[in-house]
């Protein structure tokens, strides 16, 4: 799965009707995808793009559950 991939299935997940933790769960689960299809073979630009799309899941994820999503943020340094 690639970076863009994951963004536009989180976006849909996001908006889809279903419990805060059903949603936070799909999100973790295409995020685990995206580093899952990575290997030792990754370029550093791709990996820093799985990085933002990371990022980006977690964003979604605080506007569910502020403190869940602020750890994860926090997790991968984004935040002081």
């Amino acid at each position: 799965m690639t970076h863009t991939e994951a963004i536009l299935q989180a976006q849909i997940i996001f908006e889809q009707p279903l419990s805060d933790k059903e949603t936070i769960d799909k999100l973790l689960e295409i995020d685990a995808k995206m580093y899952q299809n990575s290997g030792s073979s990754t370029s550093k630009a791709e990996m820093d793009s799985i990085k933002r799309a990371s990022a980006f899941i977690y964003r979604l994820i605080k506007e569910i559950d502020r403190e869940k999503g602020q750890r994860f943020i926090q997790a991968m340094g984004l935040t002081r």
